[in-house]
């Protein structure tokens, strides 16, 4: 599912919908079009680039020449949404913690004005202080009025984090349910 959402796989059947039209999404980028972006458990980050440029990556609306003074401001506000403020944007992210590159991603996808943010798998790597900053973060996207799919097998952090849950299996829904019962 996280892979149809993201547009790397077409469905067999059945629609995906946005704002109720019926859309194809057959690639990232078309996904990102239409403001789906997705933060893989594995990264993708570039370590030897600085904030700014692991920012940049892939960002369809990014101008081929780039405005730094701009581009720099942007940074400097989305690494702040996910608790990085501290973090200079030519900071090179071979020197951030795991977690801290975590956050960064989740910084491009708001950097790249995501509606809907899905997360998959994000804190399996990662210790408790680490995946707290995660959760944090997505407290603070999901304030801002993002929608967020988080995709985790930790019953315990999806029920914190959720409004809802979804249970599937093998690609089947099985059940949906509030988190709070």
């Amino acid at each position: 599912v996280v892979k149809m959402l993201s547009g790397q796989l077409t469905p067999d059947h059945g629609l995906i919908r946005i704002d109720g039209q019926a859309v194809k999404l057959s690639s990232r980028q078309a996904a990102l079009r239409l403001g789906i972006a997705l933060v893989d458990q594995e990264l993708s980050v570039v370590p030897t680039l600085s904030v700014l440029d692991n920012l940049l990556l892939g960002d369809i609306a990014a101008p081929l020449v780039n405005r730094r003074r701009a581009a720099v401001a942007r940074c400097r506000q989305v690494i702040r949404e996910v608790g990085l403020e501290r973090l200079s944007p030519d900071q090179p992210l071979s020197s951030l913690s795991i977690g801290e590159r975590q956050l960064v991603e989740i910084a491009r996808a708001l950097s790249q004005n995501a509606r809907l943010v899905i997360l998959d798998e994000p804190t399996a790597t990662l210790g408790d202080v680490e995946s707290e900053r995660v959760f944090a973060a997505i407290r603070r996207v999901a304030a801002r009025g993002c929608a967020v799919i988080y995709v985790s097998h930790r019953l315990p952090e999806v029920l914190e984090l959720c409004d809802t849950v979804t249970v599937l299996r093998d690609g089947r829904r099985i059940a949906t349910t509030p988190a709070a019962l």
